[in-house]
């Protein structure tokens, strides 16, 4: 019922926090731990730069 014209679905945003407890830790070093986390996760990759989609029977 209602809206059934054409629209994109799917995300529009996707936010991520971290709660740590980090002791004898700098907050540039948190800093540089979190950039390298967001460069290396695959999660965060396939969201920043999609992969192929193929859907098959």
């Amino acid at each position: 019922t209602g809206d059934t014209s054409e629209k994109p679905v799917g995300f529009t945003d996707v936010r991520v926090k971290v709660d740590m407890e980090c002791e004898g830790i700098s907050p540039d070093e948190i800093s540089a731990l979190v950039a390298h986390v967001k460069k290396w996760s695959p999660v965060a990759n396939t969201f920043s730069r999609p992969v192929n989609l193929e859907v098959g029977i």
